[in-house]
């Protein structure tokens, strides 16, 4: 699936993914998309990063690779282990 090509698009996509998103998220996330650029999620745990990352590339059916903000540079190796990015 395309990326929607409006932000309320956007929104409803997430949606029926099961995640609702303000505005605000929706806008952030459309531009990311948008310019084809990568897209930091901040926050408070608990409030929902990985949930709309999980959301985000289940719709738009592409991979999701979290990284480890304990160690930048560093992906998920399958497994769980952290491994240096290059």
């Amino acid at each position: 699936m395309e990326a929607p090509g409006i932000v309320g698009g956007l929104t409803e996509t997430l949606r029926q993914g099961g995640y609702l998103a303000d505005r605000g998220l929706a806008t952030a996330l459309f531009v990311g998309l948008s310019l084809h650029r990568p897209i930091l999620l901040e926050g408070e745990v608990g409030v929902g990063k990985t949930e709309v990352a999980k959301v985000l590339a289940s719709v738009l059916r592409v991979g999701l690779r979290p990284a480890d903000a304990a160690h930048p540079g560093a992906v998920r190796a399958p497994g769980g282990r952290s491994r240096r990015g290059g």
